[in-house]
């Protein structure tokens, strides 16, 4: 695992993926923000100009959006990405280049949006109930992917596709 930049949600992202025994490297331009991360978590520094290159899993893109461009896309070390920054596809484009090339991506506004939901849920009353619904995100992302390997379209055509229908049935 691979996580871009250690702000506070890559941070968190990285503590807890050590605790949980995940053998996870980091990247990070600010060299406090790195230096605390190595060494509260023990977790290994790469260059920030190489983290797209790491060999891994999983990247976790949590820094600044638009971070997946077509180039990035076609030279990708991971095999899949879910991270917290949001709009992390510069392009549609590039979607299609990480589905061409069997690496799954996990689209941002349907992965990261626990705090969305536990900001309306709260909101409207419903507070104590909040991190069900937030543990729902993995099922839907699931059936993101389900839906996009049934029709041959990208996990983004997909979610949208997905989030049209719910809205519609409403």
């Amino acid at each position: 695992m691979v996580v871009q930049s250690v702000g506070d949600v890559g941070f968190i992202l990285v503590r807890l993926l050590k605790e949980a025994g995940a053998a996870v490297s980091f990247s990070e331009v600010d060299d406090e923000k790195a230096g605390r991360c190595a060494v509260e978590t023990g977790a290994n520094r790469v260059p920030a100009e190489a983290v797209f290159d790491v060999d891994a899993d999983v990247l976790a893109p949590c820094a600044v959006g638009e971070v997946l461009t077509e180039e990035v896309a076609r030279r990708l070390g991971a095999k899949a990405i879910a991270g917290a920054a949001n709009n992390q596809l510069a392009t549609d484009r590039a979607g299609e280049i990480l589905q061409q090339r069997g690496i799954w991506y996990a689209p941002d506004f349907a992965a990261n949006a626990g705090a969305v939901i536990v900001g309306f849920e709260s909101g409207v009353g419903r507070a104590s109930t909040a991190l069900d619904a937030v543990r729902r995100i993995e099922q839907r992302v699931e059936r993101v992917f389900d839906y996009a390997v049934a029709r041959g379209v990208t996990t983004t055509e997909a979610a949208i596709a997905l989030a049209r229908a719910r809205l519609s049935a409403q």
